[in-house]
């Protein structure tokens, strides 16, 4: 064991020693560095000792010799005065800090008294920005749909009311019959974007009257009725004419 720990210091010596070398340098150099600097003064102690002048010292050996009592004097306590002033140091902002905030208050002065200047130079030139106030009344939207147009209604010999959503008539007549009895008509209408009729079927299920005669009528009458156009529309829209025949 032993041969083996002289054989690899054999191998290795001169690393050994120069790192040996290179530490006892470092310590060295450090304790000089160290002895070279003083006291650090937050930490350093101060003795205070206060001397006494002549009269004072005299009256002291005085009031020993005597037996009279010595009067209190006022001892200060160095390190607590010391570390009160430091505390104080501490709390006063530096110089650099308040050099900092006063520019930065100058640099917010300017920087106001440029924004000033420039809407000055704005108003005199007649290029103020004014920004108008909107009426929100104005943004309803209900103001911009269309409106969606009740069933019109057109009293006569018989009533005409219509069912196309978002269409109206221009031209929808009333029927004049011949016809005996009163009942209800109601045709299905298919109406293209121009508003021509391009196809009528009756509706038998909300139709209430049986006579042939009002159902022909009903159905010439809606055949040449035609509608306003509409390019959103669809290309086929589908609706009712509903004729009301009463009671001759």
């Amino acid at each position: 064991m032993l041969d083996l720990i002289l054989d690899r210091f054999d191998r290795h010596k001169y690393g050994i020693i120069g790192t040996l070398v290179l530490h006892t340098a470092v310590v060295f150099t450090m304790a000089i560095a160290r002895l070279g600097t003083g006291p650090d003064p937050e930490r350093s102690n101060e003795m205070r000792v206060d001397v006494l002048d002549a009269a004072q010292a005299e009256a002291l050996l005085q009031a020993i010799e005597t037996g009279t009592p010595v009067p209190p004097v006022h001892v200060t306590n160095a390190v607590s005065d010391l570390n009160a002033q430091l505390r104080a140091a501490q709390a006063v902002p530096t110089v650099s800090e308040r050099t900092a905030e006063r520019l930065e208050n100058d640099l917010r002065a300017l920087e106001q008294s440029e924004f000033e200047r420039l809407a000055e130079e704005r108003r005199a030139a007649g290029k103020e920005v004014v920004v108008p106030e909107l009426d929100p009344s104005q943004w309803d939207k209900d103001r911009y749909l269309p409106k969606e147009q009740p069933p019109a209604r057109v009293e006569g010999p018989a009533t005409v009311s219509y069912d196309l959503k978002g269409r109206r008539p221009e031209t929808l007549d009333v029927p004049a019959y011949l016809c005996t009895g009163s009942g209800r008509v109601v045709v299905r209408i298919a109406v293209d974007r121009s508003g021509a009729i391009r196809r009528t079927t009756l509706d038998k299920e909300a139709t209430t009257v049986d006579e042939a005669c009002m159902v022909e009528y009903a159905m010439a009458y809606a055949a040449e009725a035609r509608f306003d156009r509409s390019a959103t529309a669809p290309e086929e829209q589908i609706g009712t004419i509903t004729f009301l025949f009463l009671p001759q």
